[in-house]
């Protein structure tokens, strides 16, 4: 079995809100799944379970999710990072086939992301 975990930190002094849409009936459209909030400092763990996948698989972007990040109550801010980026993450693997692999991925924001409009 193969576990998944997939976290973003806030290393910025504002916090962060993170809309995760994902794509409805067609390619072309996407529904809002949820809104998170990360507060200054800390992490949000977006997803942590069972992965189906293969274990080898080197992206930590999943097919049909979409992340868009604001700074929250800063309308004059924007955050310059792309989370759909596969070159924003870190992707490590832990573990072997007879005991099942741990893959985590990890994304990281800091001051020098958050921007004026």
């Amino acid at each position: 079995m193969t576990t998944y975990k997939k976290v973003i930190h806030n290393d910025s002094e504002y916090t962060l809100t993170v809309k995760n849409y994902t794509r409805a009936g067609t390619l072309s459209s996407y529904e809002l799944q949820a809104t998170h909030t990360i507060n200054a400092k800390s992490e949000l763990v977006l997803s942590d379970g069972n992965y189906l996948g293969d274990p080898n698989t080197q992206s930590c972007i999943i097919f049909g999710d979409s992340l868009v990040t604001s700074v929250t109550n800063q309308e004059n801010s924007k955050v310059n990072f792309d989370f759909n980026d596969g070159k924003n993450w870190e992707r490590s693997k832990s573990g072997n086939s007879a005991k099942g692999y741990r893959i985590e991925c990890h994304s990281t924001v800091n001051n020098e992301n958050i921007t004026s409009k």
